[in-house]
This record gives structure tokens, sequence and C-alpha cells, in this order.
């Protein structure tokens, strides 16, 4: 392509230069960097009279530090902020910068850390044209900086050119215990960075060499053609040329590796961003899945309580009817005992004759029975089924005021009324189900409420239809007497 471009006439090389010079930017003005010292102080000043570009005063400098070589470039000034640029390149400045810095106000220092690849690097001071007096040093850096930067090489975080970002005010002081450890660290990652930093140095080397040879060909062509023009620019016009358009070359390179890199740097950073929120959100799913586990626990255990305190009181109320249906068996022994000594009576009672008596106390006429008592009316035994809505009940028996939970949760034996009542067994002569009013039931027994017994009737206060009367003596627990003068 540029020896295609340079095939032209001369007024078309004329044409092609005034072109050349009004394509390059309006601050090229170029000078060639003043050899810089490494641990020395440069001591210059920015005037009216400096190379300007970009619109301020610039003073160039170039230093060849060695390929590993830690340094440190600080730039003062009293009376303005100073800004510094290092890149590489052979005249100042130039289009894209490796590294910068810029003090934050007049007095200030401006200070860039960074670890040379070999090769020459630039080092350009910019201010105002009046600016005035700056101080420069690029030195080596002290063995805590380079401690801090192999550090951070541990953490990985590199920037273009070997470049190495400690981050301001961390403290890598480690214990005496773990000192050999971390320094063994420290070593094996420096002598990688090394071998890293060597394998760039020879890849630039190869570059530079492959570059100089394009040329010095294109340079004895530029030559050959010129001697053969009848006239023309000058050979130096037209390595001029060529260099300009190399560096244009080489500054668009430089700057779409910067893009890339930016935009590694980005991907990057999304990819954290993103680590993070899911990391952040299978957090949040374990806290929910941990609080619903929780929370069922606690159902649970609610539950078993609940169950538990149920058959509590379901084991309390059978207690109690096993110890009614007791009283009651005993009442019924002894009402059968009573009945016999009362039979037993009647049979031998035959009233003694005095003797000279008058009276006629022939067989027809003595008396063969005692006189016949008579007990009092008492209502018939229910047990009564209250309903609680679904599917509960509170049931009461006919020897118990306590109530029995009833229902699909309650157990075995209670979980509807009809299990419940042949389950406690103190209503065996029950006669069928009687609906009432609440949509419960009811059962009449087939003995009468005496003695201790409540009626379940008047507990619940409910009305039931077609109960029997029975006469019991209040001492009886219970009875079946259908009259009052029997003797059952």
């Amino acid at each position: 392509m540029l020896r295609q471009s340079l095939n032209v006439t001369p007024s078309g090389v004329a044409m092609g230069l005034a072109a050349f010079a009004i394509a390059m930017p309006a601050y090229a003005q170029t000078v060639t960097p003043q050899r810089l010292a490494l641990n020395t102080t440069e001591r210059a000043a920015l005037s009216t009279s400096s190379p300007a570009a970009e619109g301020a005063a610039f003073g160039c400098y170039s230093i060849e530090p060695k390929v590993g070589t830690a340094l440190v470039a600080t730039l003062s000034a009293d009376r303005f902020a100073g800004q510094m640029r290092i890149a590489r390149g052979a005249l100042c400045p130039s289009n894209t910068a490796l590294f910068s810095a810029s003090a934050k106000q007049a007095g200030g220092t401006a200070v860039v850390k960074f670890t040379a690849v070999g090769g020459r690097y630039i080092i350009v001071v910019m201010g105002p044209a009046s600016g005035g007096p700056y101080a420069l040093r690029v030195g080596d850096a002290p063995v805590q900086l380079a401690l801090v930067e192999t550090a951070d090489i541990i953490r990985g975080v590199d920037l273009p050119g070997g470049k190495i970002a400690p981050t301001p005010k961390q403290n890598y002081e480690v214990p005496s215990s773990s000192r050999r450890e971390l320094m063994l660290r420290l070593v094996a990652k420096r002598e990688a960075e090394l071998a890293r930093l060597r394998e760039e140095e020879r890849l630039a080397a190869e570059r530079q060499r492959q570059i100089e040879e394009e040329e010095e060909e294109e340079a004895a062509y530029q030559a050959a053609q010129a001697r053969r023009m009848p006239s023309g620019p000058s050979t130096l016009d037209i390595l001029g040329m060529a260099l300009g358009t190399i560096n244009d070359s080489l500054a668009d390179q430089n700057r779409q590796v910067e893009a890339e890199f930016q935009q590694l740097q980005r991907r990057a950073a999304n990819q954290a961003q993103e680590q993070q929120r899911q990391r952040a959100q299978q957090a949040q799913q374990r806290a929910a899945a941990e609080a619903s586990a929780a929370a069922d626990r606690a159902r649970q255990a609610a539950t078993d309580d609940a169950r538990r305190t149920a058959l509590a009181q379901q084991a309390t109320a059978n207690a109690r009817d096993l110890a009614a249906r007791q009283q009651i068996a005993e009442s019924r022994a002894a009402e059968q005992r009573q009945q016999q000594r009362d039979a037993a009576t009647a049979r031998s009672y035959v009233p003694r004759i005095p003797q000279n008596s008058t009276t006629d106390y022939s067989p027809t006429k003595v008396a063969s029975e005692p006189p016949k008592r008579s007990y009092p009316p008492v209502p018939e035994a229910v047990s009564v089924c209250v309903s609680r809505g679904s599917a509960r009940f509170a049931c009461y028996g006919s020897i118990s005021a306590m109530p029995s939970t009833v229902g699909p949760n309650a157990g075995p034996g209670y979980q509807t009324p009809e299990q419940w009542v042949a389950y406690v067994g103190n209503c065996d002569g029950r006669g069928s189900a009687i609906p009432i009013n609440d949509g419960g039931v009811a059962w009449t027994c087939g003995y009468g409420v005496s003695g201790g017994l409540k009626d379940a009737a008047r507990v619940t206060n409910t009305q039931i239809q077609g109960r029997g009367t029975f006469y019991c003596n209040p001492s009886e627990i219970y009875c079946r007497r259908r009259t009052p003068t029997d003797e059952r």
C-alpha cells in the first residue's frame, strides 16, 4: 500500500505531503526526549518557550531500565498541578500512555509505580505554559513497595505493560510463624513474573526487528524511487512520511489493545457481579428453606403437643370412666347382696307368739312380708355428644361430667361419636341414636341417674326426647327400678 501510494508524479508527491501535513494532529509538535538517569532528580521549568501539545506545555525525558525493575516516578511542582504520562516510543509526545498520574493541586505530587519490561520508556511532564519550575525523579522502588507489588501479584492485580497496582492503605504484615511460607510464595510469583516479562521483552524485540527490517526495506525502495525522479521530496521527507504512517498504525494498534483490555476488565467485573448476585440468591434460597423447615418443625411440634394433650385428656377420662364402672359394678354387687339379704329376711320373718295370748296366731294370719319401700323418681341416664363443627364433638358420658374430645385426629375409639360411645362402654343398654338441635347426637342408657352421677343432659343444657323415668335410692350409684316400690 505504501509503495503504491509513493509511485506518483512529483506534483502528486507534493500534494500528498501537503495532505499528510494537514492530516497530522494540531498538537504534533514532536521533540527528541532528554535522557534521564535513574535515581536522580531533574529540575526544569515549563514556560511559553516549551514545546506544546493538547493545549499545554510539556517536557520530555526517556529512560531505559532493566527488565523486572520496580520503579517509582515522582513529579512535584509548587505553582501548578502537574500531570505525568509514561509511554513507549522514540519521540514526545506519544498518542497512547501506558501509565498516567496527576497532582490534585498546586504543590501536590503525582506518582506512578510500575515494573519495567525492558526497552525505552518516555516520560512526559505537562502543565500550563506559565507553570514554572518542577522536579522529576525516577528511581528504584523501596523494598516495601516491591513487597506490596509482589503481594499484589499473588492476588493477580496486573495491568498493561507489567504494571502492578497495589491497593492503597493495605497492611500486608504477616505473623512471623508464616513469614517463610509467604516469602517462598513471593519468590515463586516474582520468578514467574520475571519469566513472563522476559518473554514479553523477547517478543517486543522480535516485533521491533521486523519493523526495522520493513523500515529499511521501505527506505531502500524510497531511495531508489527518489533517484529515478527528476525532482521531488528528499529521502528524509519520504522516511518521515513512512515513520508517521507507521506511528499512526502503531497508535491504532495500541488503542485497539487498550480497548480490548478495557473490554476484558468490564467482562470480568460483570462476571464477578453476576457471581455475587448468584451467591446472594442462593443464600436467600437457603435461608427461605431453613425458615420453612423451622416453621414445619414448629407446626409439627405444636401438633404433637396438641395430640399428646388430647391423649392425656382421653387417658384421664378413661381412668375416670373405669373408676366409675368399677363403682357401678361394686354397687350392683352390693345391691344384689342386699336383695338377697332382704329375700332371706322376708322368708324367715315369722313373728314370735306371746304366751297366754288370746290372739289367734294361726298360719293364715301371720305376716309373711315386711312393709314395702318407696323410692324417688330419677331421669334415665344419657350420653351426649355436642357438635363443635368440622366433624369435631365434645362428648359427655353418663358417669362423668368431664367431656372427651372426639374427631378425625383424636385417636383410636375417639374419631366418631358412635366409636366413642361403644369404646367407653358406660351406656351398654343404649337405644338408637337421638339427633339433637346443634348437629350432635345422644343415647339413652337404660338405667337411672342416682348417687354421684351427673346428668349429661343437664350439664350440656340439652333437651332429649324419649327419656325414661327410674326410681332409685339416693345412696345408690344407679338403679333400674321402673316403679317406686320395685325391688330390682
